[in-house]
């Protein structure tokens, strides 16, 4: 839901600057800032988010001031913080941790590493990674009970004891922002690319190649619709491509 809604915020900002016209958003154009946060922290800014089951937003904030990953209220409230971590991603498991792919800064031993967090704080388990070159760029949930990472130029699957599941990689990878898991079981992979050379790629967990999307300049999101179409947020091109 929050890609969503951020896909509707990139469309009003694009009628605004004038690249789409106004009339053919007439509904977008319309809407109205109905919540917001707003951080009393100089120097660190939200990077990334989540809408959680019960409204709240789970968010990741990093900076050179306080990083951190919070979950706050629609009234504002701070109700939960994970402090001391310049993260790529947070997402909420169905356990009520949370699963985070730590860049390994701002400090030593500078580790770049996927973590599961308590409620409480404490880290649940680990996963290292080698160094900050291969840093995890994100990390969510399979339904297998395994976690899907992705780092620079590839993605793969781990599990609590640290066991390695399957594993993706080819030449065309060099700048992957995100990789999911779709409704039918395979993995879809944004790889922002280098020299405006994006694309969107579906893979099966056995590695093969179902689709590839390229023609992206900066593609940083990707939704698969009901329909089977893919709905891609390209800020290289500023634009909404279904």
């Amino acid at each position: 839901m929050m890609i969503k809604k951020l896909f509707k915020i990139i469309v009003l900002a694009l009628v605004s600057i004038g690249i789409f016209p106004a009339g053919s958003f007439a509904s977008e154009v319309a809407a109205r800032v109905e919540w917001q946060y707003r951080d009393n922290v100089f120097g660190a800014h939200p990077s990334a988010m989540e809408q959680l089951a019960n409204g709240n937003i789970l968010m990741v904030i990093n900076g050179y001031t306080n990083p951190r990953v919070v979950e706050v209220s629609r009234q504002g409230q701070l109700l939960w913080s994970f402090l001391g971590i310049q993260a790529n991603s947070a997402v909420r498991l169905a356990n009520g941790n949370t699963l985070i792919a730590d860049s390994g800064a701002p400090g030593k031993p500078f580790v770049p590493r996927v973590i599961e967090v308590a409620l409480e704080g404490q880290v649940v388990w680990q996963y290292a990674l080698p160094s900050r070159a291969q840093a995890p760029r994100y990390a969510t949930a399979l339904t297998n009970g395994s976690f899907l990472v992705a780092t620079k130029d590839k993605v793969f699957e781990v599990n609590e004891k640290g066991q390695l599941g399957f594993s993706y990689t080819d030449n065309t990878l060099l700048n992957i922002s995100s990789a999911k898991e779709l409704a039918n079981g395979n993995i879809i992979i944004v790889d922002q690319g280098l020299r405006g050379r994006g694309q969107i790629v579906e893979i099966t967990k056995a590695g093969k190649v179902v689709q590839r999307i390229i023609g992206l300049t900066r593609p940083t999101d990707a939704l698969r619709q009901q329909g089977g179409s893919t709905l891609v947020l390209d800020l290289g091109t500023f634009m909404v491509i279904e």
